[in-house]
């Protein structure tokens, strides 16, 4: 794989991924008003992985000057 398709397909990773990432991100947001225990550990969680995958795209993204 070439430099520059290597590139391009970072690029949709990020734009595409970074788009439904936030979304998500915003819906568990609102679950974080709730008074369920263990639906609110679970938010936590899911928050925690999305934090790890934003990180990791950035991180391709950086790697391919993107």
């Amino acid at each position: 794989m070439t430099f520059n398709e290597r590139r391009r397909l970072a690029r949709e990773l990020h734009d595409s991924t970074g788009a439904l990432i936030d979304a998500i991100g915003l819906v568990l947001s609102s679950l974080m008003n709730t008074d369920d225990a263990k639906v609110l550990e679970l938010v936590r969680e899911c928050n925690d992985a999305i934090r790890e995958i934003g990180s990791n795209i950035r991180a391709i993204g950086v790697d391919q000057n993107i």
